[in-house]
């Protein structure tokens, strides 16, 4: 039940952001959605509909079990983000995920660290 509440609130998200969204005067913004939504018809047509300065300047954030649970399609793509603790970076290479940041990620990579 609670995926589908969040996939019927995603998509009225598409709605009150895509409708916002000429007003919005930030270089980029991020939105909050379940995985399989970013590959929904919807969000094509919400990405599409977009002012092209906000192209590929869309951050997708998604809650870790959605991570875990539907991230295959995704791997090249993601960025394992508010990386703060240390056992974050385990995770990541387990999943697949390339990227991370956060602020023990920025503290790794500015002392010269490799992940």
């Amino acid at each position: 039940m609670f995926h589908s509440l969040k996939e019927h609130f995603d998509r009225a998200a598409f709605k009150v952001v895509a409708h916002e969204v000429p007003e919005y005067r930030h270089k980029s913004f991020a939105i909050n959605v379940r995985l399989p939504m970013v590959l929904s018809r919807e969000f094509a047509e919400f990405c599409d509909g977009l002012p092209s300065r906000l192209a590929g300047r869309i951050v997708v954030e998604a809650h870790k079990t959605d991570i875990v649970q539907h991230c295959g399609p995704f791997r090249g793509a993601l960025v394992l983000s508010r990386c703060d603790d240390p056992r974050a970076f385990p995770l990541a290479r387990a999943l697949g995920i390339r990227y991370v940041q956060g602020r023990l990620a920025d503290q790794f990579f500015k002392g010269g660290m490799a992940l």
